[in-house]
């Protein structure tokens, strides 16, 4: 980058390593949000459910959203 975007100074940047801990968290799912995990199905066994959609009035706009 070279500028910084919080104080825009010019080369005031520094390379920064991560280092891994080693710890681990368990539960956590995709995204980091916790909670149970999904197990994976098949695409015909998902079950579908119909939801209202909310119309903008910009029929282009609407339909690729769906």
């Amino acid at each position: 980058m070279g500028k910084c975007p919080n104080c825009n100074q010019w080369e005031s940047l520094i390379e920064e390593k991560l280092v891994e801990t080693g710890r681990k968290v368990s539960g956590l799912s995709v995204g980091g949000l916790g909670g149970e995990r999904e197990v994976p199905q098949p695409i015909d066994q998902v079950a579908m459910s119909e939801n209202s959609r909310i119309e903008t009035g910009i029929g282009e706009f609407d339909r690729v959203l769906g």
